[in-house]
């Protein structure tokens, strides 16, 4: 037992003796077991002179390498090492072992967070890499090097390529969520959640090309986006957030918006679509400012305390739509029996449309009653919205001018701004989307007695020109637009396509009937290639008679030769058979008589009169009191009674077996020569079928003089665009004059037309007539040029109220239209009362100017502009009226030739100014008005 134990301490003596002495690097047989009993320097010097790895020496590279610092002493070796391990690694020699981190089973760290395990990469085709700072690097096949943080996993695939994956980190500065990519010939492919600053709605397949920053995705979603975005996206069908898209090609991002349009790329943003063609590009900017920035938030601000009318401007909608809706149908009605009593119908036709029109009557006072409840209360902050709007929008007009020729670039661009676009260059086309938030197009409309939404319709194409484009109508309103272009510029806005050609703008509407493609209102001032300026208008709700296509006069010339053909022939057959039905047709004369009236025995016929009712109830309905609107439907009833009491006699003449032959062809004779008429007149006058949409060049006022003449200053006076149309007194009804009339000031003013264009001009009286307006801007032009103007023949002129021009404005709104009708008809018979107007006969309509003044039967209107309309020229006509009502510019256009034929038109008349006034450089504010505004401003 003491042999045994001494044994077993012998042994142990001698161990600890061998750990003690340790082993020369000569003692060293290559036991793995023994190297740690090496030296520091020893075991260095072993690991160095390893050229190939064996069984044995592995495990010694193995236990050496765990320790970090030793990677750094023999780095070379290391990367043999793992190279025998079917890994290929390269260590920067001058790294610090303080660097990086590498543990036993693989794991290696680098100094920025990275993190991988090298086993995860025998045999695959990428590389590993650590620099001289202690990253870690991925190398693909085509030795790209590819920095990351994270951790990043590898799987190599039989298929020959590795799967890597990063949940979360960057790759090539770029970060991840939960992406698996592969790397090939410099690009990543893969699929992830998130890459490069953008986030995908689902795992997303996508290719990433680190030298040209370009993301390739297809049928992709992007949910999100960095702020700081900065990278091209390419593909096909890629949906963006906002609602923005790439259809195709790409869309480059910088500071996260979109600067750069690719070529052969068809992408929308912010609301507009841009098409490039192929080596075409489209550079994107944006109008940016404090100034600016201060402005919008002020605005913001201001227009905070309105959130309340969103629900209001919605109700309001509809309720108007329902209220124009019904005032069309209204006015259909009216001119239906208009044609009805002029060729003299029977009984049953009128009575239909009569009743038709008496229950359409009820239903437009319904709304119309309904619509002054609704904006009783909200119209004041309707109209402080849209002032606080207007006021705003010429602000930033002015900030726009400063800043936007200082940002403009070379090449292809297009600039955009609130309310403001500009585009430039060749090669590519932008489309206005209905939901873009510089234009966006108003979309309810009031149709078959339903709401429905219709799709606006804008977009240009640039061939080498500039369009600059500005919204001119209010918020909530449909879309008018303002544009200054030159040079090749083609432009589809709804049905309507325009192109210019250097000198002109050739504008064609579509023959298609869909409706839903609604243009918007555009006012375009076109420079030409000589530096010539023009002003063309589109108005698409304006309607006019285009002169006859040929095929419509050859039609209308053998409708008139078939009709005059057989009005011979009824004539013949009629002839024979009078004299029998001669006593007949004296009785039936009597009862005819009394429907239509027009003889010294009967004045006025019954039909004349059932008419007259007819629009009595209506503005009793309106405006009158409960007591006269029943006493007018009696009245109307009684008449009715009367009519049918007329036509029962009738009947009884017609149902003569003497008389059925010949008032059969009496009737018929009677229908083809009203027709025959109408075909006359139309051919007579040049009269096409009627056309709503309306684009010509205006017919400039500007003679060169350095003097503003009054035709200049009407054509240029500020136009409110689609706006409502305010009356400010009360009204009611006058049943001796079969009118309303105006009254005192309401405190709140209301709406009688919707989405029609007006002058900035208002009203400075509460017994405003028709004439006033006229009045009004004569006055206001004479004062702001320093010219006189004259009423009584001459005997009160404006310089006899120096500092008094208001008391001369309103002593001369003390005459009405009747004044001036006698005036005219005094002038006609040579009476010298021509100080204060000149008098433009029928033959010298093709002269009339804007401002040139239009007495119609008690009623006065003036010319707007002029305008050539498929090489005709048409005028544009705006009216005031009593009660006291804005300004507003009618939606139609009326052909010279039309205006020579219209029978109501009394006179048309120019005013005379007296002295020379002032110079246009010397006009401060031209449309500075008397009431201390400026017109369009508040």
């Amino acid at each position: 037992m003491k042999k045994l134990i001494l044994t077993i301490v012998l042994v142990l003596a001698i161990n600890f003796v061998v750990a003690e002495g340790e082993i020369t690097l000569e003692e060293f047989d290559g036991n793995p077991d023994d190297f740690s009993f090496l030296s520091s320097s020893d075991q260095i010097t072993y690991i160095k002179q390893i050229v190939v790895f064996t069984d044995e020496n592995v495990q010694i590279a193995y236990d050496y390498f765990m320790d970090s610092s030793n990677i750094v002493t023999a780095p070379v070796v290391f990367e043999n090492y793992m190279e025998y391990k079917g890994i290929s690694i390269t260590i920067d020699p001058g790294v610090s072992s303080q660097l990086f981190n590498y543990e036993q089973e693989g794991v290696l760290r680098g100094t920025a967070g990275q993190e991988i395990n090298v086993y995860d990469f025998s045999d695959a085709d990428e590389k590993i890499k650590i620099d001289s700072s202690g990253n870690i690097f991925i190398i693909d096949t085509a030795e790209k090097e590819w920095d990351f943080k994270g951790t990043l996993s590898a799987k190599v695939m039989p298929y020959g390529f590795t799967d890597f994956s990063l949940e979360e980190g960057e790759i090539a500065g770029k970060k991840v969520q939960l992406a698996t990519f592969s790397f090939k010939e410099g690009t990543i492919r893969g699929e992830a959640m998130g890459f490069a600053g953008v986030r995908f709605d689902r795992q997303t397949i996508f290719q990433f090309d680190q030298e040209l920053e370009e993301l390739t995705l297809s049928k992709s979603t992007i949910a999100g986006m960095d702020e700081d975005l900065s990278l091209t996206i390419k593909g096909k069908d890629i949906n963006l957030p906002n609602k923005d898209m790439i259809r195709k090609g790409s869309l480059t991002f910088k500071d996260g918006k979109p600067v750069l349009v690719g070529s052969s790329s068809d992408v929308s943003v912010d609301g507009f679509t841009h098409v490039t063609k192929k080596d075409t590009t489209l550079q994107l900017l944006y109008i940016e400012n404090v100034e600016l920035d201060k402005l919008n938030e002020r605005e913001k601000k201001d227009l905070a305390k309105f959130s309340q009318l969103d629900e209001f401007d919605k109700v309001f909608g509809e309720t108007s739509a329902k209220f124009a809706s019904s005032k069309k149908k209204q006015k259909e009605l009216e001119i239906k029996l208009k044609h009805l009593n002029e060729r003299r119908a029977g009984y049953t036709e009128i009575s239909a449309v009569e009743t038709e029109l008496f229950s359409v009557i009820s239903e437009v006072n319904s709304a119309g009653r309904a619509l002054r409840e609704l904006t009783q209360e909200s119209l004041p902050f309707i109209i402080e919205r849209e002032d606080i709007n207007l006021r705003y929008r010429q602000k930033r007009e002015k900030l726009y001018e400063k800043l936007v020729p200082s940002m403009r670039p070379e090449g292809n661009h297009f600039i955009s701004g609130k309310d403001y676009v500009l585009a430039s260059g060749n090669g590519f086309t932008t489309k206005l989307e209905d939901d873009n938030p510089v234009f966006p197009e108003f979309q309810l409309v009031y149709e078959d007695w339903k709401t429905q939404k219709r799709e606006g319709r804008f977009e240009f194409t640039m061939d080498g020109g500039e369009i600059i484009l500005q919204r001119e109508s209010e918020t909530n309103r449909p879309l008018a637009l303002s544009a200054k272009a030159s040079g090749n510029v083609e432009i589809l806005d709804g049905k309507w396509h325009l192109k210019t050609d250097g000198e002109d703008i050739i504008g064609k509407a579509s023959e298609s009937k869909d409706t839903a493609l609604v243009a918007s209102d555009l006012r375009i001032l076109y420079t030409t290639d000589s530096g010539e300026e023009k002003t063309y208008d589109l108005g698409v709700d304006t309607s006019y008679y285009p002169a006859l296509t040929f095929e419509e006069r050859e039609d209308l010339l053998q409708e008139k030769k078939r009709l005059t053909t057989e009005i011979e022939k009824l004539t013949t057959l009629i002839k024979p058979i009078e004299e029998d039905a001669l006593s007949l047709r004296s009785k039936r004369s009597e009862y005819t008589d009394l429907l239509y009236g027009g003889t010294k025995q009967v004045a006025m016929g019954l039909r004349t009169q059932s008419r007259i009712l007819l629009g009595d109830l209506r503005r009793a309905e309106q405006r009158g009191t409960p007591e006269e609107a029943e006493q007018i439907k009696k009245e109307y009833q009684e008449v009715q009674e009367k009519i049918k009491a007329v036509y029962l006699e009738l009947n009884k003449i017609e149902s003569d077996p003497r008389f059925l032959e010949y008032i059969g062809l009496s009737r018929e004779l009677n229908s083809k020569s009203y027709h025959l008429k109408r075909i006359e007149s139309d051919l007579t006058v040049d009269i096409g079928e009627r056309k709503t949409g309306v684009f010509g060049q205006v017919i400039s006022s500007e003679d060169g003089n350095a003097r503003l003449s009054y035709s200049e200053y009407l054509e240029g006076f500020p136009v409110m665009k689609k706006s409502d149309i305010y009356q400010y007194t009360r009204e009611w009804f006058d049943r001796e004059s079969h009118v309303t009339v105006g009254g005192q000031l309401l405190e709140v003013p209301e709406i009688v037309y919707f989405n029609q264009d007006k002058l900035a001009l208002g009203i400075i009286s509460k017994k405003q007539e028709c004439i006033d307006t006229q009045f009004r801007l004569a006055y206001e032009y004479a004062r702001v040029t320093g010219r006189d103007i004259c009423y009584d023949k001459g005997a009160t002129c404006l310089s006899d109220y120096p500092g008094r021009g208001r008391v001369f404005i309103s002593d001369w709104m003390s005459k009405s239209t009747r004044t001036y009708e006698a005036l005219v008809e005094g002038i006609e018979k040579g009476r010298s009362w021509e100080q204060d107007i000149e008098i433009i006969p029928p033959e010298r309509y093709d002269g009339v100017q804007p401002g040139d003044v239009i007495l119609r039967g008690g009623h006065a209107q003036a010319i707007k502009e002029v305008l050539e309309i498929d090489g005709r020229p048409y005028v544009r006509i705006f009216e005031g009226s009593q009660p006291a009502i804005d300004a507003h510019i009618l939606d139609h256009v009326i052909s010279i030739d039309e205006l020579r034929e219209t029978e109501d038109i009394f006179s048309i008349y120019r005013w005379k100014f007296r002295g020379r006034g002032k110079t246009k450089e010397k006009i401060d504010e031209i449309y500075k008005l008397s009431t201390g505004t400026v017109a369009g401003q508040t």
